[in-house]
C-alpha cells in the first residue's frame, strides 16, 4: 500500500498511497491495452460471488499513482470495468472531493509547517524542495502529512499537468462517463480524520523519520515509489501480506499501533460493510470494488472478511476475460 520505511510510524509509501487520491484533480481515464504493452504480471483482481448475489462482482486493488504502468490496464481487468453496472472506489471522486479534502489538509491560520515539526525539520524539508525548484512557502500551510503527499506527488507533476491522474481517478471518470453507477465506500472526513487525530508530538517525530528515509533512499539511488511500482505490476499477494505485518510490527509505540489499527484494520471493516450493503440492495448488479491493494490479503483483510460472510472469491490471471461474465 514497497519502498524504505520508517523505523517507527507510518511508512513514506503508505502517506501516498491513501492520501493521492485526495491531493489530485479527479478526471482522466484509465487506458486497456494489448496483453504485449501492459506491465501488469499478475494484476490484484478477484471475482467474487457475494452471499445473495444473482451476479459476479469484482474486487481490484490498486495504488494511487498516475504512473503510466500502473494505469495502462489488463485486458482482463479492462473486460470487468466494462461488465459492471457500478464502480466504487474508496472515495467518490468527484470535482467537490478536492476542496473537501483540502479543508482538513490545512493548518489552523496563524499556524505554519515550521511551528508543527520543528525549525530543524523544516529547514530540511526547505532544502529538499528548494533541489526540485519550489519553494517550500507555496506548500508551508499545510499539515505535516499532507506535505509529505503532496511532496510525493511531485515526482509526477509532469504527468499530472499533462492530464494524466491516478489510476483510481481513472477508473471512476471511466466509469461515469460511460453512465455506470459511481460512488465510495468511505466518507472523505472519515478518511482523513485518521492522520487529523495525530498529536503534535508524533507529527513532528513522524516528519524527521519521513525526512531520514527520504534521505537514506536518495545516498542508495533508490526510488521508494518505483519499489512500489515494481512490487504491485509483480502482483505477489503474500508479499504484500508479509509487507503489510511487517510494517505493523515496526510501529512500536502506542500512538503507531493506534495509528495503523485505524490505518488498516477499521478501513478493512468499513469497506467491506459496505461492500456486502451494496450487494444486496441491488443483487441483480454487478459492481467493481477499487481500492487500495493493502486493503485486501491478511487475517482482517477485505478478501478474510468477505469469505467470513459467505463470499466465494476467485483470483483472475492474465489470460482470464474470458471468465468475466
Amino acid at each position: 500500500m514497497i519502498g524504505p520505511p520508517n523505523q517507527r510510524g507510518i511508512s513514506v509509501k503508505r502517506v501516498t498511497l491513501l492520501l493521492a487520491v485526495a491531493l489530485c484533480a479527479f478526471s482522466g481515464l484509465a487506458q486497456a491495452q494489448s496483453e504485449e504493452k501492459v506491465a501488469h504480471k499478475k494484476p490484484f483482481l478477484w471475482k467474487v460471488e457475494l452471499p445473495g448475489a444473482k451476479t459476479p462482482s469484482y474486487l481490484f486493488g490498486t495504488i494511487h499513482l498516475p504512473d503510466k504502468r500502473v494505469i495502462t490496464l489488463p485486458k482482463v481487468v479492462d473486460k470487468a470495468v466494462e461488465r459492471c453496472d457500478a464502480l466504487y472506489c474508496e472515495l467518490a471522486l468527484e470535482p467537490s472531493l478536492q476542496m473537501k479534502a483540502m479543508q482538513h489538509m490545512m493548518l489552523p491560520k496563524g499556524t505554519t509547517l515550521k511551528d508543527v515539526v520543528g525549525e530543524k525539520n523544516f529547514a530540511r524539508a526547505s532544502a529538499m524542495l528548494s533541489e526540485k525548484g519550489i519553494p517550500i512557502m507555496a506548500l508551508q500551510q499545510l499539515k505535516p502529512w499532507a506535505f509529505q503527499s503532496q511532496v510525493q506527488m511531485l515526482d509526477y507533476m509532469p504527468q499530472l499537468q499533462a492530464g494524466v491522474k491516478p489510476l483510481d481517478a481513472g477508473l471512476y471518470a471511466r466509469a461515469k462517463q460511460a453512465g455506470k453507477t459511481v460512488g465510495g465506500l468511505e466518507q472523505i472526513e472519515d478518511q482523513l480524520s485518521v492522520f487529523n487525530s495525530m498529536s503534535e508530538a508524533y507529527q513532528k517525530k513522524s516528519f524527521g523519520e519521513w525526512l531520514d528515509a527520504l534521505d537514506e533512499a536518495k545516498k542508495e539511488k533508490v526510488s521508494p515509489l518505483e519499489k512500489l511500482i515494481e512490487g504491485y505490476l509483480e502482483g505477489d499477494t503474500k508479499k504484500l501480506s508479509d509487507l503489510v505485518k511487517e510494517e505493523m510490527a515496526k510501529s512500536e509505540d502506542e500512538e503507531s499501533k493506534k495509528l495503523m489499527k485505524r490505518l488498516i484494520d477499521d478501513r478493512n471493516g468499513t469497506m467491506t460493510k459496505r461492500i456486502l450493503e451494496l450487494s444486496k440492495e441491488s443483487p441483480d448488479k454487478c459492481f467493481f470494488f477499487a481500492v487500495g491493494t493493502a486493503h485486501y490479503p491478511g487475517k482482517t483483510g477485505i478478501l478474510a472478511q468477505l469469505e467470513a460472510k459467505g463470499a466465494k472469491i476467485t483470483r483472475l490471471e492474465l489470460g482470464d476475460a474470458d471468465k468475466v461474465e
